[in-house]
């Protein structure tokens, strides 16, 4: 199969999650962020299965899941960084800083994890 029938079959899988994504958010009986954060829940658990091999989580499969997670983290230090810029009062101030420093510490030990995560090739041995 060519890369061009293979990403026109990955787009046409794309959509179908979408359009099954929102019949699920339908179906939650929730509204808003509520039926959003349920469906996302069950979504996530079900990567989670997917990248899960002999009871073990492939950290290479895990890099969209991860890469999520660091998009996440530096919108909260964003919202840290806001913050602390209407913040007046200095002990305040200082602690949404530590706060912030903790997550880039976070951050930074979450962008090695996905550098350093090697695709397994199928006799078992790292690609590089």
């Amino acid at each position: 199969m060519s890369e061009q029938e293979v990403d026109k079959k990955v787009i046409e899988a794309r959509q179908g999650l979408i359009q099954y994504i929102g019949a699920l958010i339908t179906k939650t009986g929730y509204q808003g962020a509520a039926a959003r954060q349920v469906v996302c829940a069950l979504l996530l658990e079900e990567a989670l299965k997917l990248v899960t091999v002999d009871e073990r989580i492939e950290l290479y499969s895990a890099k969209p899941i991860l890469r999520a997670t660091n998009m996440i983290l530096r919108q909260r230090i964003n919202d840290y960084e806001d913050e602390i810029e209407r913040q007046h009062e200095e002990l305040i101030r200082t602690h949404i800083t530590n706060g912030k420093v903790k997550l880039e510490q976070v951050i930074e030990r979450l962008n090695y994890l996905i550098d350093s995560a090697k695709e397994v090739s199928p006799n078992g041995g790292n690609k590089g």
